[in-house]
């Protein structure tokens, strides 16, 4: 996003865009919406808006049935500048337009896994160029420093360059077989993440022609932005709001979405504590196991969080691998 904008007013922005969406909104409902969520005066919000037109975040327009009325219109997240995805509200926007594109046709979880995907890619770069720009600093070769920042002593996953996100879509006919060949060599490299990348098969999710298109234009969308900066807690939200967004459908084969809102309510009733077992016997997305680990982790320290003994088990074997 824009850098010159005030943070604060990027929050804004992200705010109203997750309430407006796309669809057209007046100064009054601005107001109304901006003083719920932030208590913000209208003077404030008047700043707000003429901010967001300046940085060519916000259209504005007039009302046909009355030309003295303005109207106002925010630029999706899709067509601004920067392509970085940092927070949970820009990248809910961002899984909104994945979710658009695929409804109910396909898969869901191919979106989450795409994602994960894109996410450790763009992650491994980033420690690549911070590793390869210390080992420079301290009088390495340029092509010493290269080969071994690439070493996977530095890295959470062994990612061969032949498995990187932008070599994948460079031959987008011949994506769904690039990417099932990343997957095999990505579960050979990492045995301890094998069961996440051996539970997606790209040949099947491309059985029909309109899958095929359907899988580059995912692609081509999540090439538009950079994971680097994303916290392992944003991506948990965004899981969270992919099985919550896609529930209803799921509820008619048996699969049920507990909303998080319920799980932190069971877990405040189990006051979990250190060094005590937690089993969830359909763990689904982990929410349960999740939350508990957080709940002791607030209220005892990292440390103790970590002595607590976390089991489940789920009889979906994608939805278990990236729950993982």
């Amino acid at each position: 996003m824009n850098n010159s904008l005030p943070r604060w007013i990027k929050k804004r922005y992200l705010s109203l865009l997750e309430n407006f969406e796309n669809r057209d909104f007046t100064y009054e409902e601005a107001c109304a919406y901006l003083k719920e969520k932030f208590n913000d005066s209208e003077n404030q919000v008047q700043n707000i808006l003429s901010e967001l037109k300046k940085a060519e975040y916000l259209y504005t327009s007039r009302k046909q049935e009355d030309k003295r009325e303005k109207i106002y219109r925010l630029k999706p997240i899709l067509e601004l500048k920067s392509n970085n995805i940092d927070s949970k509200e820009q990248l809910i926007n961002l899984l909104k337009q994945a979710a658009d594109l695929i409804r109910t046709r396909v898969d869901y979880t191919f979106i989450l896994l795409l994602l994960f995907y894109k996410a450790i890619s763009d992650r491994w770069t980033k420690e690549f160029e911070e590793i390869k720009n210390k080992l420079v600093k301290k009088g390495w070769k340029d092509a010493e420093a290269v080969k071994e920042a690439a070493s996977k002593t530095y890295h959470t996953f062994d990612f061969p360059k032949e498995c990187h996100w932008d070599n994948l879509r460079k031959e987008p006919h011949k994506i769904s077989e690039k990417f099932s060949y990343a997957m095999k060599r990505l579960a050979e490299l990492n045995p301890q993440h094998q069961d996440i990348f051996s539970q997606f098969d790209f040949h099947q999710f491309v059985s029909s022609q309109e899958n095929a298109i359907i899988l580059n234009q995912l692609v081509e969308l999540f090439s538009k932005f950079s994971f680097k900066e994303i916290s392992l807690d944003i991506l948990g939200d965004a899981y969270e709001w992919i099985l919550r967004y896609f529930a209803p459908s799921k509820a008619k084969e048996g699969e049920v979405y507990t909303p998080r809102e319920v799980i932190r309510l069971m877990v405040e009733i189990l006051d979990p504590k250190p060094q005590k077992s937690i089993y969830d016997p359909g763990f689904g997305s982990g929410g349960m196991l999740i939350v508990a680990y957080n709940y002791v982790k607030e209220k005892y320290g990292k440390e103790k969080a970590d002595t607590l003994f976390l089991y489940g088990q789920e009889i979906n074997p994608k939805t278990k691998a990236l729950a993982k």
